[in-house]
């Protein structure tokens, strides 16, 4: 399951690469840097959610064995 949601995140990721490629003078503007590098803030902290929660399950469904 975390698998899946990592390869969906960086698809998404991806798609953005592309879709948001820098124009024909090489740049990209100041405000869509932004929403980018918040958006890749909100996805790390995102992961690092999923890694904690499949480490505490992990945890649970061990001490159930």
């Amino acid at each position: 399951m975390i698998r899946k949601r990592i390869c969906y995140l960086l698809a998404i990721i991806y798609k953005w690469i592309k879709e948001y490629s820098p124009t024909q003078d090489g740049e990209i503007s100041k405000k869509e840097f932004e929403r980018m590098k918040k958006e890749l803030n909100e996805l790390r902290m995102e992961n690092e959610i999923l890694k904690k929660a499949t480490a505490l399950f992990t945890k649970k469904q061990q001490k159930n064995l």
